[in-house]
C-alpha cells in the first residue's frame, strides 16, 4: 500500500471515528457520501466539536472561519479537508 493510500485510510478512519463519537450514528463509519448536514446529523455545535476533535486527533490547527459548509457536507468532504490540512490533498 502506498503512503498516500495509507494516509487516506488513516484520515478516513479518524474522521469516521470523530463523527460517530459526536453524532452517535454508527452508520457514518461507511457512509462517505452521506449528506450529514442536510440530514441534520451535524449542527453548528457539532461542527465546533468536530473541529476540536479533528484538531486534536490529527494535530492540525483549524480556525473556525477556515472551514466552509461544503467542507462538512459529507464524511468524504471532511476527510479531504483534513488531508489538505495535512498536505496530502487529492492526488
Amino acid at each position: 500500500m502506498r503512503d498516500a493510500d495509507r494516509t487516506r485510510e488513516f484520515v478516513r478512519e479518524g474522521v469516521a471515528k470523530a463523527l460517530v463519537s459526536i453524532t452517535g450514528v454508527e452508520e457514518l463509519r461507511d457512509a462517505g457520501d452521506l449528506k450529514i448536514r442536510e440530514l441534520g446529523l451535524l449542527d453548528s455545535l457539532g461542527i465546533v466539536s468536530l473541529i476540536l476533535a479533528l484538531s486534536e486527533q490529527f494535530e492540525i490547527d483549524i480556525a473556525p472561519g477556515e472551514i466552509e459548509e461544503e467542507d462538512v457536507a459529507t464524511p468524504r468532504a471532511i476527510a479531504e479537508f483534513v488531508r489538505k490540512k495535512l498536505g496530502q490533498g487529492t492526488h
